[in-house]
């Protein structure tokens, strides 16, 4: 079941900076994420990525701290070690790597879908999360192709192949916090 996530501009402007603010991090030490900053804009990926993040915590009524070269933890952090994908596609597949490419397999991953031309009649930006799974449910060969945005192999994961993100709440409320 998609959920939409309602966001303020000033929740966008919070999100955004902390995105901002990475870019500027990845700059300043010459981190490169694979071929990222030469085939796409790494910029707008780290913005969208944090405000993703912000939406799935204030879906999840989560504090969410934007962490800053900190690649050892989730997206959200803490415990529960949620990662983040967020594609402005509304059709859009949630991206897992192998288990080589990603911090922890066994994590929860969560699809966001949305940009800024998403907007309800009070002209707040709406996303939406079409779902989750946990990343070793997701290396299906049959999904595993090259990202258009990288070059690096991942896993496509269909939206239909999603779990609804109520499971998750459950799940997180039953352990994982």
């Amino acid at each position: 079941m998609n959920r939409e996530i309602t966001l303020s501009w000033a929740e966008i402007t919070f999100a955004s900076n902390a995105g901002l603010m990475r870019q500027i991090v990845n700059e300043r030490d010459g981190r490169e994420q694979g071929q990222i900053t030469k085939k796409y804009d790494a910029w707008g990926t780290h913005i969208w990525g944090a405000i993703g993040e912000y939406a799935i915590a204030k879906l999840l009524n989560m504090h969410w701290i934007p962490h800053l070269a900190n690649f050892g933890i989730g997206d959200l952090g803490g415990e529960c070690g949620v990662e983040i994908r967020h594609t402005v596609h509304s059709s859009g597949h949630l991206l897992v790597g192998n288990p080589q490419q990603e911090k922890d397999i066994s994590r929860p991953f969560i699809l966001v879908t949305g940009s800024l031309d998403h907007r309800n009649d009070k002209n707040e930006v709406v996303v939406n999360c079409p779902g989750w799974d946990f990343g070793t449910n997701c290396q299906n060969p049959e999904w595993y192709r090259t990202a258009k945005n990288d070059g690096r192999y991942k896993h496509f994961v269909p939206q239909g192949h999603l779990k609804d993100i109520k499971l998750l709440i459950e799940t997180l409320e039953n352990g994982l916090r």
